[in-house]
């Protein structure tokens, strides 16, 4: 699979909004700007990954378009509020932790959240996609974290990068093929959803 700019795979996500569902191509938000970004980068002490803050220039996030199966991408508040409160919560969490004598990794794997692992999208019930940008092998791939605070990085290649990741949505939208076991709808009034594809097992 050839790889594209993260730019380049809005630009075909936008396409299919715009043909085949309107009303949720009208609601994008629009591009931030460097500023905003800077600002976030200056509140969250670090430099965002590159293909979250191309994907920001694109998007200041997406809602109303959800991605498979019910992902928000953030903007850059929301990400700044996100990542703060997990990097709070990991902390009280290491505290409680260390007190207790847990061990604050088991397999290599992180108690419950890195400050390195940024947060870019979240669905309704707590949930989490982030990603991993701490030096190494694993850099800039995609995890999903769930209401219960376990994160996991699948090997899929959609879930190798953020580019990778749009690029396997814009696919799913212009094929009709499922995402990450979700198929792309259209309802009467030009609103994208996803819904879930039978278990033929």
């Amino acid at each position: 699979m050839t790889q594209e700019h993260v730019s380049q795979t809005w630009q075909r996500i936008e396409s299919w909004l715009r043909e085949c569902a309107p009303a949720t191509y009208g609601a994008l938000p629009p591009p931030a700007t460097r500023e905003e970004i800077a600002a976030a980068e200056n509140d969250l002490g670090l430099t965002l990954p590159t293909e979250l803050a191309d994907s920001l220039l694109c998007h200041n996030g997406s809602d109303p378009m959800r991605l498979p199966p019910v992902y928000v991408l953030l903007g850059t508040r929301s990400i700044v509020d996100h990542q703060q409160l997990q990097v709070e919560i990991e902390n009280e969490t290491r505290q409680e932790y260390l007190a207790q004598d847990i061990p604050l990794e088991i397999d290599g794997i992180h108690a419950r959240w890195h400050p390195e692992w940024i947060a870019f999208a979240s669905d309704d019930g707590g949930g989490y996609l982030a990603i991993d940008d701490r030096p190494g092998m694993r850099r800039g791939r995609i995890g999903s974290r769930d209401e219960i605070g376990e994160i996991s990085f699948p090997p899929d290649h959609a879930w190798g990068s953020l580019s990778s990741f749009l690029q396997a949505a814009a696919d799913a939208l212009e094929t009709g093929d499922p995402f990450s076991g979700f198929r792309r709808t259209v309802d009467d009034s030009g609103r994208l959803g996803w819904d879930r594809v039978a278990d033929r097992g």
